[in-house]
């Protein structure tokens, strides 16, 4: 089975640079190019930017429209404001992209009266489908009211904070035809990290990294590997959202998303009786060197 459907490329790396593990900076317009085309040969045409993003969604526009390929590459752009839900600032978004999501970009931003009346009006000239971001459970429980009118959330999902998500919740957003996509799947890339890394900048989590490390490397994966495998493996998620700063890590992605491998008892058993979430800063709070 060609899971290659599942992946939405991360375009915060397009603009800028993103992610606490990204040595590589901003990603050219030269090799966004290259990425581009090898993902629509591989049938991944969704990308995840956001207003933002800084030079993400112009460079997007630029690649797609020179390289002729706007009506195949999709975008979910995330907004952290009403006022780009203007009616001729929107247009002017539509007419350039083909918008396969528009997400607030937080919950707070979707519960505001404002929003949804905005978008209320958008939705009668408009195709495109509604999403929001969230970072917590709790959020959820906020939302539960516009299930109806949701068509796509975006949690965090990784083997570090799965446990601070309730099964049934996920159940029911799946019960309910609600896109459900995993965002933060290498934990903005520390879970990528080579040992001196982490050891200089998450003392406390070291040892536990190392544990990790010892098992997949004794059983024979990588870390990318037990990352990518473990969020598919819920099976709450239509789409996984990958970022990355080079094409041979997006080749590295797809390579372990469509491995015939499993992962190992060892490691699932480590995974399940380990509480890492401890030992790691939120994402939202890491200092950038």
């Amino acid at each position: 089975m060609n899971l290659n459907k599942k992946i939405i490329l991360g375009g915060a790396q397009f603009g800028m640079k993103y992610g606490i593990a990204n040595k590589n900076g901003e990603i050219s317009s030269k090799n966004l190019r290259k990425i581009l085309n090898y993902a629509i040969n591989r049938q991944v045409y969704i990308i995840d930017t956001a207003t933002s993003y800084k030079r993400s969604l112009k460079k997007i526009f630029d690649i797609s429209h020179n390289d002729n390929f706007k009506n195949k590459v999709k975008v979910i752009i995330k907004i952290k404001s009403t006022s780009i839900l203007n009616t001729v600032k929107f247009k002017k978004l539509y007419d350039k992209y083909n918008i396969y999501c528009l997400m607030a970009h937080s919950s707070k931003l979707f519960l505001k009266k404002s929003f949804q009346k905005k978008i209320k009006i958008l939705k009668k000239d408009y195709q495109f489908k509604i999403g929001v971001s969230i970072y917590e459970n709790k959020e959820l429980s906020n939302l539960k009211r516009y299930y109806k009118i949701i068509n796509v959330v975006q949690i965090p999902f990784n083997i570090i904070n799965y446990k601070t998500f309730d099964a049934k919740v996920l159940d029911k957003l799946k019960k309910e035809k609600i896109e459900l996509h995993a965002r933060s799947i290498f934990y903005q890339g520390v879970l990528l990290m080579n040992k001196k890394s982490i050891k200089s900048r998450f003392k406390s989590f070291y040892e536990k990294f190392n544990q990790l490390n010892y098992l997949s490397k004794k059983n024979k994966v990588n870390m990318i590997f037990i990352c990518i495998k473990f969020v598919l493996n819920k099976n709450y998620f239509n789409k996984l959202i990958f970022g990355f700063d080079t094409l041979n890590q997006f080749k590295q992605i797809i390579k372990n998303l469509n491995s015939r491998k499993k992962i190992p008892y060892q490691i699932k058993n480590y995974l399940k009786n380990t509480d890492l979430k401890p030992f790691l800063p939120d994402p939202r709070e890491f200092k950038y060197k």
